[in-house]
């Protein structure tokens, strides 16, 4: 395992930022650590790379133990062999693309074959050609990828990614994630990534961790977390819910609604003779491009659906759903 995590915990004055934790990431395992702000995701991420210190707990990486309470031992950020990429580019101005890259390399002592090496990390990035100019020259996704070649350049077996793509705009967001995941399978990194971004955490992860008040919620592949998740905030944080009345409650009233199916599983014709019904009156409508997305007011619930001709508001429209797309959480529901 390159990553092993045993009950390691974080207190901030009076915050409780990391509860008791434990998480374990394979060789070559890209997972994704996800939820709101204050979450403890960036804490976690901080306490791998070193950036903060935990109060209990023990931190392995690649088969050697980082931090462990218990014995005493902590090994600094800059001996941990780790890259790390920053939401912020965190790149120095006066320097140029080939300095900022040779950066830690240089605070290393590790300067054989200096500009060999810098190339190469320029190359895979694909900005071979540009080690003269300063950052304020080029592009923030350009930017990106000067941090991406300064982080991978130190050749780690591990990379830890902070939101590096939220300051970004949806066009370069897309192209970049296609590009940092690809490299980092080239490369056979492990990649830890924190991301507030559900769908952006969907389509690059292995594996997906769910996140709240500092604690693990959820820890699956995209379609166990994204099908079947075990919290009801699972379900109302990754991806679209629409929760189902069984007499006990709603979902937002007292937790009883234990009945949970995803917009793109309603059709708005029957399909077999066991599909469940549902009416509604059509509240609001969006234009997506390949559908309409319809907000409907069902037995007092707000649901989504989709439709591939625009309905008009106020219209009351039926809904079928196959009993095996309902998805039923079983814990989590406080």
């Amino acid at each position: 395992m390159s990553i092993v995590v045993e009950g390691v915990e974080k207190t901030f004055g009076t915050v409780k930022a990391l509860r008791p934790t434990n998480l374990t990431v394979k060789t070559g395992e890209f997972i994704s650590l996800v939820g709101p702000s204050g979450c403890g995701k960036t804490t976690l991420l901080r306490l791998l790379a070193g950036l903060e210190i935990p109060d209990n707990g023990d931190i392995t990486l690649m088969d050697r133990v980082m931090f462990s309470r218990r014995d005493g031992k902590e090994v600094p950020a800059e001996d941990r062999g780790v890259g790390m990429v920053f939401q912020d580019f965190a790149l120095w101005p006066h320097m140029t693309v080939f300095e900022n890259v040779a950066f830690g390399l240089r605070a290393r002592k590790d300067t054989a074959r200096l500009k060999e090496r810098v190339t190469w990390a320029l190359e895979k990035v694909q900005l071979a050609g540009y080690e003269d100019r300063y950052p304020k020259q080029m592009s923030g996704g350009q930017q990106q990828r000067v941090s991406f070649a300064r982080a991978i350049v130190t050749e780690p077996k591990v990379i830890l990614l902070d939101e590096p793509l939220s300051a970004l705009d949806a066009v370069l967001r897309d192209g970049l994630r296609l590009m940092l995941r690809s490299l980092t399978d080239e490369l056979g990194l492990t990649a830890v990534y924190v991301t507030h971004d559900q769908h952006e955490a969907m389509s690059i992860s292995d594996r997906i961790v769910v996140m709240k008040e500092g604690e693990m919620l959820q820890d699956g592949v995209p379609e166990e977390v994204y099908n079947h998740p075990s919290h009801l905030f699972v379900a109302n944080f990754v991806g679209k819910s629409n929760f189902i009345n069984t007499g006990n409650g709603t979902a937002d009233t007292d937790g009883a609604v234990r009945k949970m199916a995803r917009p793109e599983l309603f059709s708005t014709q029957r399909r077999n003779k066991d599909d469940v019904e549902f009416s509604g009156i059509i509240k609001t409508i969006s234009y997506l491009g390949d559908r309409y997305e319809v907000h409907m007011d069902v037995d007092g619930n707000s649901w989504i659906t989709y439709f591939t001709q625009r309905p008009q508001l106020g219209d009351k429209v039926t809904v079928y759903l196959s009993p095996k797309d309902i998805h039923t959480i079983e814990e989590g529901l406080s």
